[in-house]
């Protein structure tokens, strides 16, 4: 933020990639973009996923206040992505799947609770971003970047292993009574401004990233 308020910047569109957990962990799918997000509205149960959130939220504030001093900013709030560049080895569920597929091992979900998230290809968000960078609007913009399409995790990991005969397994039983974690985006505001935009969204994203580095591990 000290190297951005100088007078070199003026001129530039910076964008700031924030993140979908400002909104909390519930109900992200009816969430429209606003500009003051409540902290107390943050009900992560996991307490290094809250902290992650109020910072972001922290970052968004300073930006809207050096926003008006006249600079050109976007704030993007990221959902889930998934692209050829995934990890497949830390805590991200559908890098985990991906992984398994190729080593031909089982599927496994180990969430307890009802899980729904929605996956924007990456080939998507950098086709909006060069979009969002010819935007000569000069107030500040707020935009959710993710996908609308809903898909359970559970019924994820069932439709990943059929399409790629593999077994799956369910570690923990879905209890009913724990909080749904529900983490898709609505990209409403997006959708009006880009009207024929084509987003790679929900399975199809999946598959693509599969097919991608399927074709890049057979050229090496």
């Amino acid at each position: 933020l000290n190297l951005i308020n100088s007078k070199k910047f003026k001129q530039s569109k910076i964008f700031y990639l924030s993140s979908g957990a400002v909104y909390g962990s519930l109900k992200v799918e009816k969430q429209i973009e606003k500009y003051k997000i409540k902290k107390k509205n943050i009900n992560f149960s996991d307490n290094f996923k809250k902290k992650y959130a109020l910072r972001k939220i922290n970052s968004e504030n300073k930006i809207i206040k050096l926003s008006k001093k006249g600079f050109d900013f976007t704030i993007i709030r990221l959902f889930n992505l998934v692209g050829p560049n995934i990890p497949q080895k830390k805590n991200f569920a559908i890098g985990n799947f991906i992984k398994n597929i190729f080593e031909k091992k089982s599927i496994t979900s180990t969430s307890d609770r009802v899980t729904v998230r929605g996956y924007l290809h990456t080939d998507t968000f950098s086709e909006l971003l060069l979009k969002l960078f010819k935007d000569k609007e000069k107030k500040i913009k707020i935009y959710n970047v993710g996908s609308s399409k809903k898909i359970q995790i559970h019924n994820l990991v069932k439709k990943l292993s059929k399409d790629y005969n593999l077994e799956f397994n369910f570690k923990n039983k879905i209890n009913l009574k724990k909080m749904s974690d529900i983490y898709i985006a609505n990209n409403v505001k997006l959708k009006r401004k880009f009207k024929n935009f084509k987003y790679i969204e929900g399975y199809p994203a999946i598959i693509k990233t599969i097919r991608i580095l399927k074709k890049e591990k057979s050229i090496y």
